[in-house]
């Protein structure tokens, strides 16, 4: 009798404090990836996740229970100092959600829980790495776009160049040529054509002197018969 009525005393403080205790629920990324948000945790796809639950030191033994409102599965966890962790090695979207923890211990086969914790919201992030890298390809393509045009310029510019100094050397050498060719000829001219040239011009000039003196002397004499 009195047995019974310890558990049922038992079995009432059981309930009265775990009806009023409230287990902690929180999240923890040992590879990296995790950043909070304004709505809760972030976690990078692909990266693995830790979620604790835990209480107070109120009764030793006991599990936790992980509620998750994208599965219809419960997961538990038997109580390690007051304390339980649910591992999730790989996250991707379909663990996205909602999840709480709840304490429980049983007492002469008889069950007692914690009151439900606050939701904690996870969100799963498409990691940035696929986005980095496309963006870096993009730059190198574009560079190398860019640098192969450049050569491209450079190379007709280095082309034409030549040709216009080859065609202002080859209008020099045509005007020398020319210049050349005169100077050939005015050489070339026969000396003895240019002495009788001159004695022509000698000639000439001795017969108008010779007609002008006659000219004088008559007009000298038609004075003086004057």
């Amino acid at each position: 009798m009195k047995c019974a009525s310890k558990m049922k005393m038992l079995e009432a403080v059981l309930t009265l404090i775990l009806g009023k205790s409230q287990p902690n629920i929180s999240v923890r990324a040992p590879d990296g990836g995790l950043f909070w948000g304004p709505q809760g945790p972030e976690v990078t796809r692909g990266h693995s996740l830790s979620i604790l639950c835990c209480t107070e030191a109120q009764y030793q033994g006991g599990s936790f229970h992980l509620l998750f409102d994208g599965s219809n599965t419960t997961r538990t966890q038997s109580a390690l100092n007051h304390s339980a962790s649910f591992y999730i090695p790989e996250l991707d979207h379909s663990h996205q959600g909602n999840y709480s923890c709840v304490y429980e211990v049983t007492v002469s086969r008889r069950a007692f829980n914690s009151t439900q914790t606050e939701p904690l919201t996870l969100f799963v992030k498409e990691s940035l790495a696929p986005i980095i890298a496309a963006g870096v390809v993009s730059g190198l393509i574009l560079l190398m776009v860019i640098t192969a045009v450049f050569y491209l310029v450079q190379k007709k510019c280095f082309i034409a160049t030549p040709q216009r100094t080859f065609r202002e050397h080859s209008n020099s050498d045509e005007d020398e040529n020319i210049y050349m060719n005169a100077v050939i000829r005015a050489d070339q001219r026969d000396p003895s054509e240019e002495e009788d040239g001159d004695e022509e011009d000698y000639v000439n000039v001795r017969e108008e002197m010779v007609h002008c003196s006659a000219a004088y002397e008559d007009d000298c004499v038609y004075q003086n018969h004057y």
